[in-house]
């Protein structure tokens, strides 16, 4: 077998896995009050407040199939703020987002919108 044919099965030998970065948007009374961002080079989660309406938002990060969730942030920086963190995630692991508004320390589960899939 030819050294670039033997080069070439080396190569090939362990998966390679692109990630996948989403999003989410969270619209309450025809306004984007919040935002949540994956990017999987890095596997961080960006949460931004986009309103003044004195209210927070949160996110999650959660498995695609199973929903299990595997880390969140709660925002409470006000409005037109960003705050981050990184969730170390396996390689290939398919997540999606949930963004709700939030208040007091607490998530108000009837106003949430999901991302689609992304992939760490």
């Amino acid at each position: 077998m030819p050294a670039t044919a033997l080069l070439g099965l080396a190569f090939s030998a362990s998966p390679a896995f692109a990630g996948t970065n989403t999003e989410a948007y969270l619209i309450t009374g025809g306004y984007q009050v919040g935002s949540a961002h994956w990017t999987a080079d890095g596997d961080s989660l960006l949460v931004c407040d986009t309103r003044a309406n004195s209210e927070s938002v949160w996110a999650g990060v959660y498995h695609w199939e199973t929903s299990a969730a595997f880390d969140s942030l709660y925002n409470s920086a006000g409005a037109n703020k960003c705050l981050g963190k990184t969730v170390n995630l396996k390689e290939g692991t398919y997540i999606y987002l949930k963004l709700c508004s939030a208040s007091g320390g607490k998530v108000h589960w009837d106003d949430c919108e999901t991302s689609p899939r992304g992939r760490a």
